[in-house]
């Protein structure tokens, strides 16, 4: 498994050449939002494999929305000051 400082690394290297799908949407840091529309634009985003090693390390990313294409839910409140940090990676 890719350490989180390395696979946070390799997304945002990744960034400079790309832009996320995600980018500016705030439905996918939502908890209420229909996660089948999400997923499909994740997986359609050049930023999908970074993305997804960066989630695989479950120490960076909101426990809720939608991460790499896969739906989290954690709990509330985590999720709420972990969302914070997410618009701040997506350009929210």
């Amino acid at each position: 498994m890719t350490s989180p400082t390395a696979a946070w690394t390799a997304l945002r290297t990744a960034m400079l050449d790309a832009t996320p799908a995600c980018s500016g949407d705030a439905r996918f840091i939502a908890d209420d939002s229909d996660p089948e529309p999400l997923t499909e634009i994740c997986r359609g985003c050049p930023l999908l494999a970074p993305c997804s090693a960066l989630a695989e390390t479950g120490n960076v990313l909101p426990v809720f929305g939608i991460v790499a294409g896969q739906v989290r839910r954690g709990n509330r409140s985590s999720g709420l000051m972990n969302a914070k940090a997410m618009g701040r990676l997506v350009g929210a």
